[in-house]
């Protein structure tokens, strides 16, 4: 399916993304390690300092852009989620309506056993359907 597929690509690129920026992180949290731990001069010549936040300044920029990336990402994903829980909670609410309006129609008619055995199971298919994609989704509809 479609949705699958994409979000298979998003998903490795995010793992992609993730892998190169754990990297620079990595890298930037040693170069702050490294400054940090060293003693600097009183006079405040530190050459090895200057480098290194120099250094950092220049790698900095990738950083926003990939936790930028990401967040983005993650808004995105929390809106598509909220959209299918949405979706979800409209279609369980036509499927218990479904079962409702068949139960309703055994009660108002005077029909032969097998068919209304017929109606009966299906309207509990509906309901076993709807209470599934409520648990699947994570959702809750009202009573």
């Amino acid at each position: 399916m479609t949705t699958t597929n994409v979000g298979a690509e998003v998903s490795a690129e995010l793992l992609a993304l993730r892998a190169d920026g754990q990297a620079l992180v990595t890298t930037l949290s040693e170069a702050v390690e490294q400054v940090r731990g060293h003693d600097h001069p009183q006079h405040g010549g530190d050459l090895y300092c200057l480098n290194l936040t120099s250094f950092m300044g220049d790698r900095m920029p990738s950083v926003l852009r990939m936790l930028a990336a990401e967040r983005a990402e993650v808004d995105r994903l929390a809106q598509e989620a909220n959209r299918v829980r949405r979706e979800a909670a409209a279609m369980a609410s036509a499927w218990r309506l479904r079962a409702i309006n068949l139960r309703r129609t055994l009660e108002s008619r005077t029909l032969d056993p097998e068919h209304a055995q017929s109606l009966e199971d299906e309207a509990a298919l509906w309901e076993r359907a709807a209470a599934d994609l409520v648990e699947q989704a994570g959702i809750e509809l009202p009573k």
